[in-house]
């Protein structure tokens, strides 16, 4: 038994990595959408267009997007932690540039230049998770980094930075959630944190381009990317548009709408129980042990298709939640009256969100499952798309609801969500087949 195998390691040791690298990129998700509420002020200082000040949040994202595409294959040389403890210090550093910044134009850089260097907190981190669990053991912690790591700072950020924007100037927004971002980088993140990259070699060409060649040649990382994309591009958009609308419509000030984000909050952890009924459908009926398919490593636990059930059944939720993506925008649009309660616009928000969780859950445990170990690169490819719609999508969403009107803004995003819902239908029916053609599968 190889005692530096990840997967070896003991049940409170795993989890303890678990936490620490959802808690970084919590943090890294957070610096993301903080920037919503402080756009204003920022406008205002600086006297730049709205169209402008966005791209804070854009180029950010645009960072997320490319740098794992190179920093993933690295890992493969290196390991990851190095490649998350430097990636985590300059941004740090980047952080302390963006709050000082003297004009919009340094402000934007150091925007882009915090997603590259938090790229591999916010990507990666599913790699290092497959590198520590078995393949049947993957959803509990998946689901943490998920609800944690990626969702919930959605809401949580503009939340945080509407808070301070109410009591201090918008630079103290990027000033105060450094300190607790550093002090567990020095308390927790450095003293605690583990190498999960068992196995260490030089990346060659073909490991280099092979989320490259995932996105173009996989039918299934293909169509996944897609989706992912859609829904990361709405999660974003709905930060600029909540903003729109609940200022507009309603007159909520900065904490009138850190109420909104409440609602947010409250339900993105209703995917809790979604999660474990998930794990429960995936499970049933119960599969026997896995068996061995690693020579090099008899201890990682990897299931065969005649031992753990097909990846498949993993969309089951998400066949289940995605119709509550688009029913979320349809309420959301058209309850958006001054004369509704606002009340109903946030719970059709709230229903979008959920729906957008048993979207990531399913698809992340299905990549993870289905691919193995190339499941970094897998990821890493869905990663790509997904911040690239999530970089588009505040350049045009306050534009889209200004000229189609609330209500057709969201009821168009919803029509897409609808379409694009048939996704996991169909792979649950065929999925098995396409796995069974792709040179990239090896479940």
């Amino acid at each position: 038994m190889a005692m530096n195998d990840p997967q070896t390691w003991s049940f409170r040791k795993k989890w303890g990595q678990t936490l620490l690298l959802t808690l970084m990129t919590l943090n890294v998700q957070i610096a993301g959408s903080i920037f919503a509420p402080a756009m204003r002020p920022i406008e205002a200082e600086f006297g730049v267009a709205q169209e402008v000040v966005v791209l804070g949040i854009t180029l950010t994202l645009l960072g997320f997007a490319f740098a794992p595409m190179v920093l993933a294959p690295l890992a493969e040389s290196v390991g990851r932690l190095p490649i998350y403890w430097g990636g985590y210090l300059l941004f740090l550093l980047f952080s302390i540039a963006v709050a000082d910044a003297p004009n919009v134009v340094v402000l934007l850089v150091f925007r882009f230049l915090i997603g590259v260097a938090g790229a591999p907190c916010n990507t990666m981190i599913a790699g290092s998770i497959t590198d520590m669990f078995p393949t049947d053991s993957l959803g509990p912690p998946m689901s943490v980094f998920i609800l944690v790591g990626l969702l919930l700072p959605v809401p949580l950020g503009p939340l945080i930075g509407g808070f301070i924007l109410q009591r201090f100037s918008w630079r103290y927004v990027f000033w105060w959630p450094l300190v607790p971002a550093a002090a567990m980088f020095i308390l927790l993140f450095l003293p605690f944190m583990c190498e999960t990259r068992m196995h260490k070699h030089s990346p060659k060409l073909t490991t280099v381009t092979l989320p490259w060649k995932m996105l173009a040649g996989d039918i299934v990382v293909a169509s996944f990317s897609l989706w992912l994309a859609f829904s990361w591009g709405v999660t974003y958009g709905l930060l600029e548009s909540v903003d729109e609308v609940f200022r507009t419509l309603y007159g909520f000030d900065v904490d009138g709408v850190g109420c909104v984000y409440i609602g947010l909050i409250i339900a993105v952890f209703v995917g809790w129980p979604a999660a474990v009924f998930g794990e429960a459908i995936w499970r049933r009926p119960r599969p026997q042990p896995c068996k061995d398919d690693r020579a090099e490593s008899p201890s990682r636990s990897s299931c065969s298709q005649s031992d753990c059930p097909p990846p498949e059944r993993r969309l089951i939720l998400a066949c289940i939640g995605a119709p509550m993506v688009p029913a979320g925008l349809f309420t959301y649009g058209w309850t958006s009256y001054r004369s509704v309660s606002f009340y109903a616009p946030i719970f059709g928000v709230g229903l979008t969100f959920f729906g957008i969780f048993t979207i990531y859950y399913s698809v992340f445990l299905y990549l993870s499952t289905g691919y193995s170990s190339n499941a970094a690169s897998a990821l890493s490819a869905a990663g790509f798309w997904r911040n690239i719609f999530a970089a588009a999508f505040p350049l045009f969403t306050r534009q889209m609801y200004q000229r189609l009107t609330y209500h057709w803004a969201s009821s168009l995003l919803g029509f897409v969500a609808l379409a694009l819902g048939i996704i996991p239908v169909a792979l649950l029916s065929w999925g098995h087949y396409l796995r069974a053609r792709s040179k990239f599968i090896e479940a």
